[in-house]
């Protein structure tokens, strides 16, 4: 790929979060997704935003709960901002245990085989285990309405710095319920990560380095499907 023969009228946008960059170089710096589009290049709005830029020398450091409050440092502006999370939208079903079994012992589980595959363990504190509870609940609410694209913009919101996430569904035959196929929260999980781990590109951004938080989210839908997230973060523990 010849990139300097792009230059002029086109640039690359990330197809997962829509961070635009000049050279097809994945993965995207923002969410770290490998699949790049190009697109026309808009002069009018990088004039808009370049001009909503001018005048401000400041850094935002956000913490849950945290009154709006400007102090000078060192020539900049340091800005602590009020955060308030999105609310995690009110899916049915079960959150806690569904056929016998404790869907807390599912999720970590899931991310104790994540962790064995990574050379550092992922933390799985703040803001990066609503960002999971969300993407599962999000996911059982619109079902195939649902779009990656839009789900994306609204976990941006929990302020999570570069992060990167993955949905799988576990369905049961015809009139059997998915959750009741398994004997422990083990075999549940097991059957996700031989999902996740098999796929080599989930597999390298949920292996990677620069990802420090992660979080693994279970939910069991009315009919006994198995819905499952995980979200890996680069911050997400209150100031990032």
């Amino acid at each position: 790929m010849d990139d300097a023969a792009d230059a002029g009228g086109f640039e690359w946008r990330c197809e997962h979060c829509g961070e635009r960059t000049p050279k097809h170089n994945p993965p995207c710096s923002n969410c770290g997704g490998m699949s790049l589009e190009k697109v026309p290049l808009d002069g009018e709005r990088d004039v808009r935003e370049a001009e909503s830029l001018l005048g401000t020398s400041r850094r935002a450091l956000v913490g849950y709960g945290v009154a709006g409050a400007v102090a000078l440092f060192g020539g900049g502006y340091l800005v602590w901002e009020e955060y308030t999370p999105p609310a995690i939208p009110d899916a049915p079903g079960s959150a806690e245990r569904a056929g016998g079994l404790s869907l807390s012992a599912v999720e970590d589980a899931i991310l104790d085989g994540v962790n064995a595959e990574r050379d550092v363990d992922l933390a799985a504190e703040g803001r990066v285990v609503d960002a999971a509870r969300y993407a599962t609940a999000y996911t059982v609410t619109t079902g195939e309405d649902g779009s990656a694209r839009e789900l994306f913009g609204r976990l941006r919101d929990f302020r999570l710095g570069q992060f990167q996430f993955v949905r799988r569904i576990l369905t049961g035959a015809e009139d059997e319920r998915a959750i009741e196929g398994f004997a422990d929260a083990d075999a549940v999980a097991d059957a996700f990560l031989r999902n996740l781990l098999g796929d080599d590109d989930v597999r390298a951004f949920l292996t990677a380095e620069r990802f420090e938080h992660g979080s693994a989210d279970v939910h069991v839908s009315p009919n006994g499907d198995v819905y499952a997230s995980v979200v890996v973060a680069s911050g997400g523990t209150g100031v990032l």
